[in-house]
């Protein structure tokens, strides 16, 4: 009895060592692409760079919640693979911008800076995507826990 107990606490621990690998990915994740925005806007006369990096971080982290971590819940019951987390990446990012210009009228008028917008945050959002798997590695075992090893 007790060693069925051990066992199943050996399966907790690493099945909470890749979730708390999967937390880690989602609060550095975001992290890195928000640099480019926040720099661009700090070369504005108002230097709003800091605050950019932060609204920028605000809105991966609630794409992230939104749609990431249901997605990798889908995912984690399938093979897990680094393109469909790319391709859905781009999507949630680029849909919403196209929809909010054309919205606005302003996808009409220009064309090409409606493309270099949702090329922008498509490519900031795959990268978003890239460092969450890069940190989650979702497609190999957990890492097996001092305990574990110990026993």
């Amino acid at each position: 009895m007790l060693s069925g107990k051990l066992r199943n606490g050996r399966k907790l621990l690493s099945i909470g060592g890749y979730f708390v690998r999967t937390f880690i990915a989602f609060l550095v994740a975001p992290l890195l692409p928000a640099i480019l925005p926040a720099w661009y806007l700090a070369q504005s006369p108002n230097k709003s760079g800091p605050s950019a990096y932060i609204f920028v971080c605000c809105l991966f982290y609630l794409l992230e919640a939104l749609v990431g971590v249901p997605a990798f819940l889908l995912f984690r019951r399938t093979r897990h693979r680094l393109w469909p987390y790319l391709l859905l990446a781009f999507l949630t990012a680029t849909v919403p911008v196209v929809g909010s210009l054309v919205f606005m009228g302003d996808a009409k008028n220009n064309i090409v800076g409606t493309l270099f917008t949702t090329w922008y945050f498509g490519i900031l959002s795959i990268f978003t995507a890239l460092f969450f798997w890069l940190v989650a590695r979702p497609d190999q075992k957990p890492v097996a826990t001092k305990a574990e090893i110990s026993n």
